[in-house]
C-alpha cells in the first residue's frame, strides 16, 4: 500500500495512540536502563575506541538519573501531540507522519 493509499483510508485511535503508547515504554526503559549501562560500558567503549576523546566518556560516566530522566520528559509531549493529532485526522496530519 502507498502512502497515498494509506492517507485515504485513514488510522484507527490503535495505531495513533498506539505510537504514544509505544513511545512511553520506549522512554521508561530509557531511563531506567541508561545512566547505569553507560557508567558500566565506558571502560569497554575505551578500549573498543581508543581515539574519542577522555571527556566523552567521563560524561558519559557522570549521567545523573534525575537530570537523564528530566531530558527523555520532554519528548512525550511532542508525541504525544502528534498522536492525537494523527488521531484526530485518521493519520493524516503532516506533523503525524
Amino acid at each position: 500500500m502507498s502512502g497515498r493509499e494509506i492517507g485515504r483510508c485513514g488510522v484507527g485511535a490503535s495505531v495513533t495512540l498506539g505510537l504514544l503508547a509505544a513511545w512511553a515504554v520506549h522512554d521508561a526503559e530509557e531511563v531506567v536502563m541508561v545512566p547505569r549501562w553507560a557508567r558500566d560500558r565506558v571502560p569497554e567503549l575505551r578500549g573498543r575506541f581508543p581515539r574519542v576523546p577522555d571527556q566523552i566518556g567521563r560524561q558519559l560516566e557522570s549521567i545523573d538519573e534525575r537530570e537523564f530522566a528530566s531530558a527523555v520528559a520532554g519528548m512525550p509531549v511532542v508525541v504525544a501531540a502528534a498522536a492525537v493529532d494523527g488521531y484526530r485526522t485518521g493519520g493524516r496530519s503532516a506533523f503525524y507522519l
